[in-house]
C-alpha cells in the first residue's frame, strides 16, 4: 500500500495529531517549527499570501500555480527530488493536502545503506523550501541531486550530534545536581536563555533540563537568523523548551528565564505584536501539560543556559543554501 493509503482515505482530511506528527518527529527544533508553520499554512507561498490580499505569483521553477502542495510535492523539481530519495515508500502525487502528507509521513522509511535511523522527509521538505527561496531571492538554482544530498548530509550531522550529546548531557547533569537548581524548586525544570547579536539579527538558543524523572535530560542548543530583538530570542528559547518537553511526554514543568519582561508577559498570558506567533504557540502547547510554571531567575543562577546559548551563537554557520 502506497503512502497515500487508499483513495477513500484521501477524500477525508485526517485528524492531525500535533504531538505525534510534528512535535514528536525525530528532527531538529527549527524543522519542527517549520513543519508547524507548513501545517498551519503560515509559510509565504503565493496561495497563502493571496489569501491575505497580496498579488499572486507563479512558481519560478516551472510557472505553475504556487501553493504549499506544489512547492513540496507537485512541482516537477520536487517530484524529481522525491523520486531520487532513498525511501521505501515515497509520497503519492495525488495527495490532496499536506495535512495528509504529514499524517502518513511515518511510512517513508529510509532505505539502507544511507545510515539514517531518523526520518529523512522533514529534511527534504526543509531543503526544498530553502532551494525555492534561493531561486526567488538570489536567482540561484540547484539540481534535485544537490537538494537531496544536502538533506541527507544535514540529517546525518544532526543524528550524529544527538549521539555525541549523550555524554555531554551526563556531564551537565552531574554539574547541575550540585548547586544550580534553587532549593525551593522541585520536579522537572528547564533553564532557558538566549544570546542575541543585533548587527546580524542572529541569536543562539540554550535550554538545560533537570529533574528526578529525567535520567538523560535533553539539552536545547541551536541558532536562528532574522531575529529582530533580544525579547524575541528569549521567547523562542521558552517555546523550544515547551516544545521539547511536550514531545518528551513531560507532564509538569517549571521554566526559568532571566528575562523579567518575558516572564511578566507569560504570567499574564499577554503578548506583543512582534511576538504574537511565538507566544500563541507557547500558550497552545502549555495546555498539553498537567502543570507548567514560568518563573524569573537571576542571571547568576542561569549561567549554564547562558553558556549554551552563547556557544550556539558563536558556532553559527550559514548553510550553503541559506536559511
Amino acid at each position: 500500500m502506497a503512502i497515500a493509503e487508499k483513495h477513500e482515505a484521501q477524500q477525508q482530511t485526517p485528524n492531525l495529531d500535533w504531538m505525534k506528527h510534528i512535535w514528536s518527529v525525530k528532527t531538529s527544533p527549527k524543522i519542527k517549527d517549520f513543519l508547524w508553520k507548513v501545517a498551519n499554512k503560515a509559510i509565504p507561498v503565493s496561495a497563502n499570501l493571496e489569501r491575505r490580499g497580496l498579488p499572486a505569483f507563479a512558481c519560478k521553477k516551472c510557472g505553475g500555480v504556487e501553493d504549499d502542495l506544489h512547492v513540496f510535492l507537485l512541482c516537477p523539481f520536487a517530484r524529481n527530488v522525491w523520486e531520487l530519495a532513498p525511501l521505501m515508500e515515497g509520497p503519492e502525487q495525488t495527495l490532496p493536502a499536506l495535512d495528509i502528507f504529514l499524517y502518513l509521513a511515518n511510512k517513508m522509511i529510509v532505505l539502507p545503506p544511507v545510515g539514517l535511523y531518523i526520518p529523512l522527509w522533514p529534511w527534504i521538505l526543509w531543503h526544498l523550501w530553502k532551494a525555492r527561496n534561493k531561486l526567488i531571492f538570489d536567482n540561484r538554482s540547484f539540481t534535485g541531486e544537490e537538494v537531496l544530498l544536502k538533506a541527507i548530509k544535514d540529517a546525518k550531522e544532526w543524528q550524529s550530534a544527538q549521539v555525541e550529546g549523550v555524554a555531554t548531557q551526563q556531564q551537565l547533569t552531574q554539574r547541575r545536581n550540585h548547586s544550580m537548581i534553587p532549593q525551593h524548586l522541585t520536579g522537572n525544570i528547564c533553564h532557558v536563555d538566549a544570546a542575541w547579536r543585533q548587527e546580524t539579527e542572529t541569536c543562539g538558543i540554550g535550554g538545560v533540563f533537570s529533574g528526578p524523572n529525567l535520567p538523560s535530560p535533553p539539552i536545547i542548543s541551536y541558532s536562528r537568523r532574522f531575529i529582530t530583538s533580544a525579547l524575541m530570542a528569549e521567547a523562542l528559547a521558552v517555546r523550544s523548551a515547551v516544545m521539547l518537553a511536550a514531545s518528551s511526554n513531560i507532564q509538569s514543568l517549571t521554566i526559568l528565564s532571566d528575562s523579567q519582561v518575558l516572564i511578566s508577559l507569560l504570567k499574564t498570558k499577554d503578548s506583543r505584536p512582534a511576538l504574537y506567533g511565538i507566544m500563541s504557540d507557547i500558550y497552545h502547547l502549555s495546555r498539553l501539560f498537567q502543570s507548567i510554571i514560568f518563573r524569573f531567575v537571576p542571571r547568576l543562577e542561569n549561567r549554564e543556559a547562558d553558556h549554551v546559548a552563547k556557544s550556539a551563537l558563536i558556532a553559527t554557520i550559514v548553510p550553503p543554501c541559506g536559511e
